[in-house]
């Protein structure tokens, strides 16, 4: 594993634009780094979409964190099913977010386009509750993974090929909102089983 991370941290620190780009990280001072990232995994670096950009004032709310019990993030192939044993809240209904809303959700993968894909929030009693939006994000990332499994990546980002990433390996951290009607989702990658 060290090898892969020496790796990608030298092929990321081959970029050009390394010095203004900014990067999702797990910022909840109440959760340490080693802990904030599931042991055996790496935080996908994802650019932040929207700095610099939409309405004046923009000020992005608190994340969406998906964990249990000091466990961080849910497997996106159990969300995609629906299911939530890595989601103890999952009931729980997600504040700041409007049932039917139309919601932008961009992919700023290692090595490719930025991505972007509308979707509605989805409701339950017309509420918005955590397990659904997982499933929904797990959704589109697995949607993100089968368009651009045929684009060969740039070439300082040959390791994050999502040809050879399935639903399996990955874990939703955090939503983001990242701009008006924008939102990311910070990911981690399974590199040890």
């Amino acid at each position: 594993m060290r090898s892969f991370l020496n790796l990608l941290t030298n092929q990321l620190s081959k970029r050009t634009d390394m010095s203004t780009t900014r990067f999702h990280v797990v910022t909840d001072e109440t959760m340490p780094a080693p802990e904030a990232i599931p042991a055996g995994a790496v935080l996908v670096p994802q650019s932040v979409y929207g700095v610099g950009r939409g309405a004046a004032g923009f000020t992005s709310p608190p994340p969406i964190r998906f964990g249990s019990q000091g466990a961080p993030g849910i497997h996106l192939h159990l969300a995609l099913r629906g299911d939530y044993r890595e989601l103890p809240d999952a009931e729980s209904v997600v504040p700041g977010t409007n049932v039917g809303q139309k919601i932008g959700f961009r992919m700023n993968w290692p090595g490719y386009a930025n991505w972007f894909k509308h979707f509605t929030i989805p409701a339950a009693a017309g509420l918005c509750k955590k397990g659904p939006l997982a499933r929904e994000v797990a959704r589109q990332v697995q949607d993100f993974l089968q368009t651009m499994s045929g684009n060969i990546p740039a070439p300082d980002a040959r390791n994050w090929n999502v040809a050879n990433i399935r639903l399996e390996d990955l874990v939703l951290l955090e939503l983001r909102q990242v701009s008006q009607g924008s939102w990311q989702a910070v990911l981690c990658l399974i590199v040890v089983r």
